[in-house]
């Protein structure tokens, strides 16, 4: 996992589940996000692109799914 505070670029690793991930990140939006933000996924084998959905849970709390569609 890494994070720049200079400008707010954050990436980790998951293992990639047949299933799908889901996880919940943290963003302290009024410090560093407060354009917002983008999100995207690449499977790290082939670099192919897969859906990522957002979904904000409440106030800097987002739920996060890679998706094999």
């Amino acid at each position: 996992m890494r994070f720049d505070p200079a400008n707010g670029a954050f990436s980790t690793l998951f293992v990639h589940e047949p299933n799908g991930i889901h996880s919940i990140l943290y963003l302290h939006e009024e410090e560093f996000y407060k354009n917002g933000f983008q999100a995207s996924a690449l499977l790290v084998n082939s670099g192919t692109e897969i859906k990522v959905d957002v979904v904000q849970q409440y106030k800097n709390h987002y739920s996060v799914i890679f998706n094999n569609d």
